[in-house]
């Protein structure tokens, strides 16, 4: 296998934002009830609760800390080593929100806090990640639109909420590796 420019990202494929959410909801708003993480069906948060609830659950990335105290998903610091050592370019190309007074230094220093300084390096901010070159683009989100057409295959990190889409490649941190080696560049 030719050695990949992988591009990542980082909600919900590195860092679990999935369960910020739940787990502020939970402490601050026991009032709201949490739909299980399963029946999740929709790529934005806010869509799998009511309406009365939406603009508040909008609201919590805006939190100060809220990037900053997410859990990592689990394999994903060792399969990112392992990709690193095995080679591969990787980038962590993830969306900043657009009131990212909080967002930017937080991803940063989760990236620092949770893989390493070195990995700071790596990171690529940016709306629009069809305009980063790259082999595979693995996300989260079962759909990337922008201004160019990607020079990156899109692979879906598994997720609820993407699984009614239809998608050629899905991956796990697990089933990551499976993947890559039987991948061709054209």
């Amino acid at each position: 296998m030719s050695n990949l420019i992988i591009l990542i990202d980082m909600d919900n494929v590195i860092a679990d934002q999935v369960d910020g959410f739940y787990r502020i909801l939970a402490d601050e708003y026991p009032e709201i009830i949490l739909p299980p993480r399963e029946s999740l069906s929709h790529f934005d948060i806010e869509l799998n609760f009511p309406e009365e609830h939406r603009e508040l659950i909008r609201s919590l990335r805006l939190r100060k800390d809220f990037f900053l105290t997410l859990a990592p998903i689990s394999g994903a610091k060792e399969s990112l080593n392992r990709l690193s050592d095995a080679g591969h370019a990787i980038r962590i190309v993830t969306a900043p929100t657009w009131e990212w007074t909080h967002c930017v230094a937080e991803k940063y220093a989760w990236v620092e806090r949770h893989l390493g300084r070195s990995w700071c390096e790596k990171i690529i901010l940016t709306r629009d990640k069809t305009m980063i070159k790259g082999d595979v683009l693995i996300d989260d989100a079962p759909r990337i639109d922008g201004v160019f057409e990607p020079s990156w295959q899109h692979v879906v990190y598994d997720q609820p909420y993407n699984r009614t889409h239809p998608i050629p490649h899905r991956v796990t941190w697990e089933s990551l590796g499976l993947f890559l080696e039987s991948f061709n560049i054209n």
